[in-house]
């Protein structure tokens, strides 16, 4: 293995120290929606059958007009949630709610990780970098398996931009917010 000098090594954990804030941004978005999603099926898996049930208890004295109104209202909601729950089941939301969150983590943890090489420089900087990209580089192909969108690596990388207050290389502006 060649021996980078240390000023170059410092620049590419700087740069590794974008991608890992954009990544973990990528997830911890994902998390966000994904836990939004569940939480609504949650709270449809109870308050929908809890729904109905309390409507036929109170109602079951109003004319059957009335109450097949009402049941067929509450009918439409259990086919949502019903179509929700497969969603759910065949996408593996609470999988990849689980892969997010640790992704989130872990590219956090990496983050810190060359930022701190980066800004201490010790004196054994390319060995400390090399460990620290292969810990990388098997997350990364990791992440990778989880489809991440062009949109997402683009609103990941100006949050991580926006974070290190750094010039986009593609427009040379440096987002504000």
């Amino acid at each position: 293995m060649t021996m980078e000098p240390a000023a170059d090594v410092r620049i590419e954990c700087w740069e590794n120290t974008w991608k890992c804030c954009a990544t973990a941004f990528i997830f911890q978005e994902r998390a966000r929606h994904l836990r939004r999603r569940l939480q609504t099926l949650s709270f449809l898996g109870i308050a929908v059958p809890a729904a109905i049930g309390g409507i036929v208890m109170t109602f079951q004295s109003l004319e059957d007009g009335a109450i097949a109104i009402i049941l067929s209202i509450a009918g439409a909601l259990l086919v949502a949630q019903l179509v929700l729950s497969i969603m759910s089941l065949t996408s593996r939301w609470e999988d990849s709610f689980a892969y997010a969150l640790k992704s989130a983590a872990l590219n956090t943890k990496l983050r810190l990780r060359y930022e701190r090489l980066a800004k201490d420089a010790p004196t054994d900087i390319a060995e400390q970098f090399s460990a620290l990209q292969e810990d990388d580089t098997e997350l990364q192909i990791e992440d990778e398996k989880q489809g991440l969108t062009s949109d997402e690596r683009i609103r990941g990388m100006r949050y991580s931009l926006l974070q290190y207050h750094k010039a986009c290389i593609a427009c040379n502006e440096t987002p504000r917010s």
